[in-house]
């Protein structure tokens, strides 16, 4: 490989894991700020409905349940959960604890691990791994190691 193809692959992997670094930072400001302006909730199964949901650049087919919970005047309302699964696993009638955010749109998620902070984390983790091959091309440059192709006889 040619030394300015090694140095633009370099800047590439370095560049791809800054924008990730990125992503995973607004990610997760934006579930920390959720996560501020929300409070555990305790609901009930009311229905679980199976629709189209946004998954990569399209959508899928999954089960998303609809919570019935007490609202601040007292009153119980539904409330559809901002989560999917692509297995029938929610059951009408079971107790599901939730973190809801108040507003004119209620938005409730799963109060799990997983559903709250995953997509940061994965960002983060990509964040890592494409700089780290950044910097490792980087140290193999100035060491003038290149990565050579195979030769076939």
């Amino acid at each position: 490989m040619s030394k300015t193809l090694h140095i633009a692959n370099m800047f590439g992997c370095f560049g791809a894991g800054i924008l990730a670094f990125g992503v995973a930072g607004w990610l997760f400001f934006n579930q920390v700020d959720f996560f501020c302006n929300s409070a555990v909730q305790r609901g009930t199964v009311a229905d679980v409905s199976y629709e189209n949901v946004p998954r990569g650049r399209g959508s899928v087919m999954a089960y998303v349940p609809i919570v019935e919970l007490e609202n601040s005047s007292g009153l119980s309302e539904r409330v559809k959960v901002d989560t999917s699964e692509d297995s029938p696993k929610y059951v009408i009638g079971s107790k599901m604890e939730l973190r809801c955010a108040a507003g004119p749109h209620r938005v409730c998620r799963e109060n799990r691990f997983i559903d709250l902070w995953a997509s940061s984390l994965i960002a983060l983790i990509f964040g890592l791994i494409m700089t780290g091959l950044g910097l490792s091309l980087r140290r193999r440059a100035r060491n003038g190691d290149f990565i050579q192709p195979p030769l076939y006889s």
